[in-house]
């Protein structure tokens, strides 16, 4: 029977729990090392405070000239950071991997609510197997149901 918790090499002899002292080794090790991270983290924080003031002046200004709100303008800040970070991502990935990724993202329906999606659902041949008029069909008669009770409510 294989075990299944701790391997041999991590238990005491004659005992059938984890090596404490061992375990108590690998925690203090990480602890420190995580010390060290936050205290690094900490430096850079405080360097970074200047800057910090500089994109407050940076969105102070947009709202002053454009009228753009500092919320929106922060989210788009956000939305291009998170664009960018997926980006680096993918780039990481190997071609086969990439369509993978694309299947999966397909198949959850990731993006279909956003306009780009929105055009590729619209323009891509329905799923093997589908019904004449299934899913396509569907969600177009409950869109045109939206519409119309929104303008009925107007």
């Amino acid at each position: 029977m294989a075990e299944n918790t701790a391997d041999a090499a991590t238990r005491k002899p004659g005992h059938n729990g984890y090596d404490s002292e061992a375990l108590k080794g690998f925690y203090a090790e990480f602890e420190t090392q995580q010390a060290e991270i936050d205290k690094i983290m900490a430096e850079a924080r405080k360097k970074a405070e200047p800057y910090r003031e500089q994109q407050k002046d940076i969105k102070n200004a947009c709202k002053k000239k454009t009228g753009l709100s500092k919320g929106t303008f922060s989210h788009v800040i956000k939305e291009r950071k998170l664009r960018k970070k997926i980006e680096e991502i993918d780039e990481d990935l190997r071609q086969e991997e990439i369509e993978d990724a694309d299947r999966v993202r397909e198949a959850l329906g990731m993006f279909a609510d956003m306009p780009l999606g929105q055009a590729a659902v619209d323009k891509a041949p329905p799923p093997k197997g589908a019904a004449p008029g299934s899913f396509r069909d569907v969600n177009a008669k409950q869109e045109a149901k939206e519409a119309a009770a929104a303008k009925a409510a107007q």
